[in-house]
C-alpha cells in the first residue's frame, strides 16, 4: 500500500514538470501523498486524499470501502483549517466534490429524479 500510494505521488511530480497549467495543484497532491505514506492526515484536503485510499484498497482486498460518517471523520480536519484559514469554504467545497467524484460509494447520494419526480 505504500509503496502504491509512493508511486502516485512521483508521478504527480513528474507530471507537474509537463504540466504548467496543473504544475502547483500535483506538485501539492505529491506532497500529501509523500506524507500520508507513513504519517496521519493533518489538513482536510489530506484526510480526504487518505479516506480515498483507504476506499480503494478495501473495495480491492475485501470488496467492503464503506465510508462510514464522513462529517465526523472530517469535522475536526475542516474547524482546524478554516480556524487557521488555510482552508475556505470554497476550497473545501472543491475537494469534497473532487471527492465525490472519485468514489462510486457517493453515487447514491443525490436524488435519482428530478424534483424526486418517480
Amino acid at each position: 500500500m505504500q509503496n502504491w500510494i509512493s508511486r502516485h505521488a512521483e508521478a504527480a511530480r513528474e507530471m507537474a514538470e509537463t504540466r504548467p497549467d496543473l504544475r502547483k495543484n500535483l506538485l501539492e497532491m505529491s506532497s500529501i501523498n509523500k506524507r500520508l505514506v507513513c504519517e496521519p492526515p493533518q489538513t482536510f484536503r489530506e484526510a480526504c486524499q487518505w479516506i480515498l485510499w483507504y476506499q480503494m484498497a478495501a473495495r480491492m482486498y475485501n470488496g467492503s470501502g464503506s465510508l462510514g460518517k464522513l462529517d465526523v471523520l472530517l469535522q475536526p480536519f475542516y474547524d482546524t483549517d478554516t480556524k487557521s484559514e488555510t482552508l475556505t469554504d470554497e476550497e473545501a467545497t472543491f475537494i469534497l466534490h473532487a471527492f465525490c467524484c472519485a468514489t462510486p460509494a457517493t453515487s447514491n447520494w443525490a436524488d435519482p429524479m428530478p424534483q424526486g419526480k418517480m
